[in-house]
């Protein structure tokens, strides 16, 4: 092979590299964008869907031309090839080294694993499509230095075809280690009928479930107070403390004798987080979320289906009056 041409390999090869490292994270991003835009849907968009399945061809054939260029030429490419296309910058006290791996959705090499999809909805085989590895040591000001590994990972559903960033930092120090997922694993979906919801409390409620995914416990808790004080105004007015506005519910036929109890329970278990920093177990806030949900589904959309069904719905015929002979 001559210098020439050599050269040529050498530059389409990391002309590649960079388009396919380009193109998966196109997939990913538009993930996170499209769930903080519109939230965790059942099914992707069919837009979505077909602008994420074009990005991924392109980056089948990118990586299919990097394995056709990688075997027949990582001898003679010297310096060319995946494992030496790191860039290391050095300063005082500081050492930084970045590490670009890109492989096929096709390729022997690819990885495939099980992680948790928010479409499907449960455990799923996820191809990785891109790598990324950092490596960082920083100089401490006494005697020592901490390394720190920071990969990053564009990881695609084999089922539903749509696209995380999983970040992964490993230091020394254990206690500093981290695992996140860009946009986050769905921990509660939201009801389906949310929108039949005030305006304001729907917003309110996406907030919950936003606070939820990012596994947060007395937040949601003090945003389920909001929205069980926003109905109990709606309904009844704001006519002083909760245990008022509840008996005012009751009064009115909103709500029964029982179910005024248990919603004084989910009253008090948003006081505690917001008044004295009690954090709730998973199960707890599950049934609060269920407490609330069942009330605002009561409240806004039953009514509502009940009125729907009575019009659909044909009378009974009266009896025929017998005839006297």
């Amino acid at each position: 092979m001559t210098r020439r041409s050599e050269a040529g390999h050498a530059f389409f090869y990391r002309l590649a590299l960079a388009q396919r490292a380009f193109c998966a994270r196109l997939i990913f991003f538009r993930a996170a964008a499209d769930s903080v835009r519109r939230g965790p849907v059942p099914f992707p968009s069919a837009a979505s869907a077909a602008s994420s399945f074009a990005i991924s061809r392109t980056c089948c054939a990118l990586s299919r031309y990097i394995n056709f260029l990688t075997p027949a030429n990582k001898s003679t490419m010297g310096t060319t090839s995946a494992e030496s296309l790191a860039r290391t910058t050095g300063t005082a006290g500081h050492h930084s080294e970045r590490t670009i791996h890109a492989m096929a959705d096709d390729s022997a090499e690819a990885t495939i694993e099980r992680i948790h999809c928010n479409v499907c909805r449960q455990r799923t085989r996820h191809q990785r499509l891109c790598k990324t590895v950092d490596t960082e040591t920083e100089e401490l000001v006494g005697p020592g230095s901490i390394d720190w590994v920071t990969t990053q990972e564009a990881l695609q559903c084999c089922g539903c075809g749509m696209a995380v960033l999983r970040r992964s930092v490993v230091c020394d120090i254990d206690e500093w280690n981290t695992v996140q997922y860009f946009p986050p694993g769905v921990s509660r979906h939201p009801p389906s009928w949310r929108r039949e919801c005030p305006t304001d409390m729907r917003d309110v409620l996406d907030e919950v479930y936003r606070s939820l995914d990012a596994n947060n416990r007395r937040l949601p808790m003090m945003g389920a107070r909001t929205l069980i004080d926003m109905l109990m105004v709606d309904e009844g007015g704001d006519v002083g403390t909760f245990t008022e506005k509840l008996k005012k519910l009751e009064g009115l036929g909103v709500i029964s004798s029982r179910n005024r109890e248990v919603l004084a329970v989910a009253l008090d278990v948003g006081n505690a987080a917001a008044h004295r920093g009690h954090a709730p177990k998973a199960d707890e806030v599950n049934a609060v979320m269920d407490i609330v949900e069942n009330l605002l589904h009561a409240v806004y959309v039953l009514p509502k289906m009940a009125e729907n069904l009575k019009k659909t719905t044909p009378p009974r015929p009266r009896p025929r009056k017998k005839s006297t002979p």
